[in-house]
């Protein structure tokens, strides 16, 4: 009867083809097959998001068109965001004014335009601050300089505007739900503004309007929060608005991003320590050295490069992350250490009691060698004469020889003393 035949399946076979041809491949191919894939896998892992995480570019217009009618201002003003300081709680802004209706013409009469920012909202580092209790003005429009070339066409002045985060001392219910720097990188700020002007020649006070807004300050995204307000009544005529200030979102991303990782890091940590206590190596590598205490002080490192980030502990980011992760991997590499020195001391008495009993062995070897073993006694040949009618003694002792009974002789081998009694018993 002839055994079953059992057929191989085409995709089993493709398989085991498949794996053969690529063990067959050699291995510099192979390198740069994976090194291909995997810097190709980074960059669109890594480039893609990243094109969505760059800081968005200030662009507002306050009022906005539409949201109070017809309006016409006097002023146009173009915003230009420069920096922002959230430790001195200050925000940089660049204004480049403009009067849209100038004109050359010398049948109509010169211009005269002053531009006014609330002193109570600037910064003692702004170059508009006044120490007077009444606004000044931070800028002049005077159409004659402009028509003759006496001044730059993109003439601006800079405001330092303080930001307003702490809740104690918020005025308006919007703004005591802010956030503050503790809660980096999720701090979110406002930076009020009030612009108004004041035509020297009529004495009309009017509101001017934000018609652009371009700039981007490093690590933060500024957008207008809400509507601006418009005041246009007898009383007064201005412009108020507040900006919006908040990281941008690859801080944002990075932060948490390190965040993941540290922990990720403390729970490998934990893992190698738990191994290390249960389960005993065969061997004790100086990796296990220097990782565990070279981690500590990176990480601490890290914590200081954060972009932006306060400078010290006590923001909400440490409290959840560095704080006792730094904790959790100081205790792993003190725990790692004391394990390893433990190891190292009992594999050196375990030697040490190895090589002792390995001497005593050998001790007891050689004494039991020593021993002197008694040699038995040989036997001899016992003949035993048979008596029959008409034969000799002579013959008979021929015809006997055959049949002789031959005691067998003991060996004279060194024997032990137990051995000797036992062999004597046997024998009898």
């Amino acid at each position: 009867m002839k055994p079953p035949i059992y057929e191989r399946s085409s995709s089993t076979t493709g398989n085991h083809i498949n794996l053969a041809s690529w063990r067959d491949i050699p291995h510099h191919f192979k390198f740069s097959i994976y090194w291909i894939g995997l810097i190709t896998t980074s960059l669109l892992i890594f480039l893609v998001p990243a094109s969505r995480l760059v800081s968005t570019p200030l662009h507002f217009q306050a009022p906005i068109i539409g949201s109070y009618g017809y309006f016409n201002p006097e002023v146009t003003l173009i915003a230009e965001a420069i920096a922002v300081d959230p430790v001195a709680r200050t925000v940089v802004m660049n204004w480049y004014p403009a009067y849209p209706q100038i004109s050359c013409n010398q049948s109509i009469p010169p211009v005269v335009i002053d531009i006014y920012v609330s002193f109570l909202l600037l910064d003692t580092s702004s170059p508009s601050w006044s120490s007077n209790l009444q606004d000044q003005p931070v800028h002049r429009i005077n159409t004659t300089e402009t028509c003759f070339g006496l001044i730059s066409p993109l003439s601006s002045f800079r405001t330092v505007t303080k930001l307003v985060a702490s809740k104690e001392y918020a005025v308006f219910p919007s703004l005591s739900q802010q956030s503050t720097f503790q809660s980096y990188p999720f701090d979110v700020y406002l930076a009020p503004f009030l612009f108004y002007t004041r035509n020297l020649q009529t004495n009309v006070v009017l509101a001017p309007s934000v018609t652009n807004a371009f700039g981007v300050a490093v690590n933060f995204e500024i957008s207008l929060d809400g509507n601006a307000i418009l005041d246009q009544n007898e009383i007064a005529n201005n412009l108020q608005f507040y900006l919006r200030i908040e990281r941008s979102k690859g801080t944002k991303a990075f932060v948490v991003l390190v965040a993941i990782i540290n922990w990720l890091t403390a729970t490998a940590f934990l893992t190698i320590c738990a191994a290390t206590i249960v389960y005993r190596p065969p061997r004790i590598y100086g990796e296990m050295f220097v990782v565990p205490v070279g981690a500590l002080f990176a990480f601490s490192s890290i914590r200081s490069n954060l972009p932006g980030a306060p400078t010290g502990f006590g923001a909400t980011i440490d409290t959840f992350t560095i704080l006792p992760v730094l904790v959790i991997m100081g205790l792993c590499s003190f725990t790692l250490l004391v394990v390893i020195l433990y190891r190292r001391i009992d594999q050196e008495f375990g030697s040490n009691t190895k090589e002792k009993d390995s001497n005593r062995e050998e001790d007891q070897t050689i004494q039991r060698m020593s021993i002197p073993t008694p040699k038995l006694p040989t036997l001899r040949l016992l003949n035993i004469p048979h008596v029959h009618s008409g034969r000799s003694s002579s013959e008979s002792t021929r015809a006997e020889e055959p049949n002789q009974v031959r005691t067998p002789e003991l060996p004279t081998t060194n024997l032990r003393p137990g051995s000797i009694a036992r062999t004597k018993l046997e024998f009898l």
